[in-house]
């Protein structure tokens, strides 16, 4: 299974990335929405794992944007802010299939990847 991971923090990136691949999963880590969009040209993807706070994307419009192009793609969003409004927000207008909170507990996002 291809996992396109979304994340511009390097460090977390690649503790993400290598606990993925660890259990199995082919990952590709890009730390933008323009790297993303240069990454699936080239590659299929099975599921996105993003971050939404990237520089030079406006939040819920990268999910959206892959929603709207790849409807059959799992999409899960894994992001610091947690209120009630936030997470609707992730599911109605970036069309997340899963809203986490960081910190992102390693083992519920291997089970979340696999059930998608």
């Amino acid at each position: 299974m291809s996992i396109a991971l979304v994340e511009d923090d390097e460090l977390l990136r690649a503790e993400v990335s290598d606990h993925l691949t660890s259990h199995g999963f082919l990952v590709n880590a890009v730390n933008s929405a323009r790297a993303l969009d240069d990454l699936i040209t080239h590659r299929p993807v099975d599921i996105f794992a993003i971050d939404l706070n990237l520089p030079g994307e406006d939040g819920l419009s990268l999910p959206n944007h892959l929603r709207q192009n790849l409807p059959d793609a799992g999409i899960v969003i894994m992001m610091a802010r947690a209120t009630l409004n936030d997470r609707i927000a992730g599911y109605g207008v970036g069309g997340a299939d899963v809203y986490l909170t960081k910190p992102v507990v390693p083992d519920e996002l291997l089970m979340i990847l696999r059930s998608l």
